[in-house]
């Protein structure tokens, strides 16, 4: 979006802007003001070539359409490059044995080289108008209007490590992950792992420095976990075979109405709507064997409104704004997930995600003495987000309204009829994907209302010469615990919120010198981390 982008200025505000910006502006801003049309008949077109063939064109025109009414700017993008990490075959590369034959990983090509393909590469296009039209000189309306459409490839990864795992002399079996329990490739198919027959997921795909991987994004159900319990706790597993892409196709379109109502009054409306769909592969670990295989994919729709009024009170005594916001979204995620390394083998919703959002906010700016500006600030904030979960069969969907953890039947080769799930996590003897089974149709939601504030107070001592003392506060908005396994995890959390303290100079010395110094001091409240220790109630792994 941004190769669309006419900037006219950037402005960066460090520190919390809840005040005008609202939430998740905990930080600070970084605002990008692009350029209104004005029909001055300029343009411009730009071209790069480089290293793997890439291809870049950019450019873009002014022009008027009715003089002193309506003008037009219009901007287009694209990109080509290939990948730059090459996908190799490890049998081909290796002569690895055949399948099925003892030590053999399965070959992906029938080609004459080993070459699978690329990751990395990009593929994309964009363009952007944008209309201005002078209705009066009190009205000003600006209509944009953007897409893309982008078809580059996965996103690239290589292994740069993979731990050899516990050595056997501290009751490992020195092959794997950080686990004495490796994922391995069961040749034999008999569900646990042999030595010398069964491949383990170790250092003999590490190809870290190299701009190389052996990801195949296939699985032919034959990668697998070899604990105590199994097969009792994993049932037969699906082959799945993922394109490795990173699809992306969106639009948007906004207004906005600049009304001049009086020489010390103007009022601003600003309408928008957003979007996009996301489908994304994953092949976690670089390896033939897969160990994390998803195809995962996002739909998003939001739509915002806000409305500004702006008073200059007493001949510029006071500067004061106000006015509200609303953001309501609607979102939703399905995905094929493969996780040998658990025993997980299941569709991943569509999971909807709505969510709302509205502000009330205020500000004014007062200047009692020449060199002396007081600014206090607040607005008041509703969020409210909801998450509902859907868990099915790669083959069949859960049986709506039956008792929670029943599954409609399908082939006996693929899935065993039914499962009962009596606790949460995995329970022994439990046909694949029942430990999720739980979470169908449950939902989990959040919300909060939230009061944000601030003062400052700003002596301008010199033209060059200003100190200042401010206390401002913002808030990171709450939220659901999206990746649940167990009912049990179905969390929500709080907003994370900071009180912020600081002082400092700003200046100009000598107008050739910028000096300036600051002091501040944060307070942070319910900081969002994510946790990686799984807890629950129930035998199993973690």
């Amino acid at each position: 979006m941004l190769g669309l982008v006419h900037l006219d200025r950037v402005e960066v505000l460090r520190g919390p802007q809840g005040t005008l910006s609202g939430r998740n502006a905990i930080g600070g801003v970084i605002k990008l003001y692009t350029k209104q049309p004005t029909g001055d008949g300029g343009g411009f077109l730009e071209g790069t070539y480089g290293s793997f063939n890439r291809v870049d064109f950019r450019g873009g025109a002014d022009f008027t359409v009715v003089p002193d009414k309506l003008f037009v700017r219009v901007a287009g993008v694209s990109r080509s490059r290939d990948g730059y990490v090459t996908r190799v075959d490890y049998a081909c590369e290796h002569h690895s044995p055949a399948f099925g034959q003892p030590g053999g990983i399965p070959s992906m090509t029938t080609l004459s080289g080993c070459k699978l393909g690329t990751e990395g590469g990009q593929s994309y296009t964009g363009g952007r108008i944008a209309a201005r039209w002078v209705a009066t000189d009190n009205i000003d309306v600006n209509v944009a209007f953007d897409m893309i459409n982008d078809r580059s490839e996965v996103q690239a990864g290589v292994a740069v490590l993979i731990p050899t795992g516990v050595p056997a002399a501290a009751g490992g079996n020195a092959v794997g992950g950080l686990s004495p329990v490796p994922i391995y490739y069961d040749n034999n198919g008999n569900g646990v792992y042999n030595p010398g027959i069964d491949v383990p997921l170790d250092n003999r795909f590490q190809t870290g420095g190299t701009f190389k991987s052996y990801a195949t994004f296939a699985d032919d159900g034959k990668s697998a976990p070899d604990l105590a319990f199994a097969p009792a706790y994993w049932g037969p597993q699906h082959a799945l075979t993922v394109p490795p892409i990173n699809f992306f196709k969106g639009w948007g379109t906004s207004v906005t109405i600049d009304w001049k109502l009086a020489d010390n009054l103007t009022a601003k409306y600003i309408a928008a709507y957003r979007y996009y769909t996301n489908i994304f592969a994953e092949d976690t670990g670089g390896a033939p064997l897969a160990s994390q295989l998803l195809l995962q994919r996002l739909v998003h729709r939001e739509w915002t409104q806000e409305g500004r009024l702006n008073v200059t009170f007493f001949n510029g005594f006071a500067d004061w704004v106000a006015g509200g916001f609303y953001l309501e979204q609607r979102g939703a995620e399905d995905a094929s997930v493969d996780l040998p390394f658990a025993g997980l083998d299941f569709t991943h919703g569509p999971d909807h995600t709505p969510s709302k959002s509205y502000a009330g906010f205020s500000d004014v700016i007062f200047h009692p003495f020449d060199k002396v500006s007081l600014a206090v600030g607040g607005r008041y904030s509703h969020d409210e987000k909801t998450y509902v979960f859907n868990r099915h069969n790669m083959q069949g969907l859960y049986t709506p309204g039956a008792v929670p953890g029943t599954l409609v039947p399908v082939p006996a080769d693929l899935l065993p009829e039914a499962c009962t799930i009596p606790a949460p996590g995995f329970v022994a003897g439990q046909p694949t994907n029942c430990s999720v089974a739980g979470l169908t149709g449950l939902s989990s939601s959040f919300s909060s209302n939230r009061w944000d504030y601030r003062a400052a107070l700003n002596f301008q001592w010199t033209p060059d010469i200003m100190t200042y003392i401010q206390t401002s506060t913002g808030y990171k908005g709450g939220g659901v615990n999206a990746r649940p396994f167990y009912p049990a995890q179905l969390h929500s959390f709080a907003p994370e919120t900071i009180t912020s303290y600081e002082g400092g100079l700003k200046s100009t010395l000598f107008e050739k010198a910028r000096f300036n110094v600051a002091g501040f001091y944060n307070l942070y409240k319910g900081i969002q981390l994510a946790p990686t220790l799984c807890t629950f109630a129930g035998p199993g792994p973690t």
